[in-house]
């Protein structure tokens, strides 16, 4: 604490990323330091932990993306510019919403370099849902992802829908054969972005909001936006869209969610 007794000086480090010079964070605090502040940039040169697939993956923003590569790769302020997601807010917990779900989902996004992620999707009134992140790691093997969901998931909420990216069929199965209801995602990424876009009200958990903050549309040479995202930290993004816009593709959405009484899907 900042406030404890010592013989030396209380510090408090915070890090970020420069996302957009119009946030608050620039224009209150770094633009107008107070005394014994003292603000540094950071680029993945001074990480010595910094694997080189992830170099490469930043080096890579070079060609996809100027404003992004701006950001994560040289620690430049960027310009937030063709966001996906706008319409939504950050909470802590899902009872801060103030509503009651009626109903349950879940999303899956295969990774091991790259992160492997399940997200928990909140339904309300309207199909309103907020997304929830449940596990965001690398390095998982298919195994452990198990294991961790297990952990983390009640046994009577693994019969909710589970749906996860087709490009791991042999992942899907062993889910399935741990107890799992899981299925293949529908993958239609213009559709499903565009259902969503109408539908998040809400994100918890903190890679989870990271990653849509800077989840933009791609532009042309000439400037010109296309209907496609940057293909670049978008894998939170892909299991919160697998699992609510594949449940939203296979119902008739003319019915109203029912809430199922005999199962608990209070936060755990």
């Amino acid at each position: 604490r900042c406030r404890r007794k010592t013989d030396t000086v209380n510090q408090l480090i915070c890090d970020f990323n420069p996302i957009d010079a119009n946030i608050w964070l620039k224009i209150k605090i770094v633009d107008k330091p107070k005394p014994n502040t003292i603000f540094d940039y950071f680029t993945v040169e001074d990480n010595p932990f910094a694997a080189e697939e992830d170099i490469a993956e930043l080096e890579e923003l070079r060609d996809i993306d100027e404003n992004l590569y701006n950001v994560y790769r040289l620690s430049k302020w960027g310009i937030l510019k063709h966001i996906i997601y706008t319409n939504w807010k950050a909470y802590n917990k899902i009872s801060d919403y103030g509503r009651k779900p009626l109903d349950i989902s879940y999303g899956i996004d295969w990774g091991y370099a790259k992160p492997a992620v399940l997200i928990k999707i909140w339904w309300f009134d309207g199909d309103k849902v907020i997304w929830e992140e449940i596990i965001y790691r690398k390095g998982l093997t298919t195994p452990e992802f198990i294991k961790l969901a297990k952990e983390r998931i009640p046994e009577d909420q693994r019969q909710k829908e589970f749906f996860a990216g087709t490009d791991e069929p042999g992942s899907i199965q062993q889910f399935y054969d741990k107890g799992f209801n899981i299925h293949k995602a529908v993958t239609d990424v213009r559709d499903g972005i565009n259902w969503c876009k109408s539908h998040l009200v809400g994100i918890i958990g903190a890679n989870l909001i990271k990653e849509a903050q800077g989840y933009k549309r791609k532009e042309d040479k000439n400037g010109n936006v296309l209907e496609e995202p940057v293909k670049f930290m978008d894998h939170a993004m892909d299991a919160g869209r697998y699992g609510t816009y594949s449940r939203a593709a296979s119902e008739e959405r003319e019915e109203v969610i029912v809430y199922d009484e005999h199962v608990d899907i209070s936060p755990v």
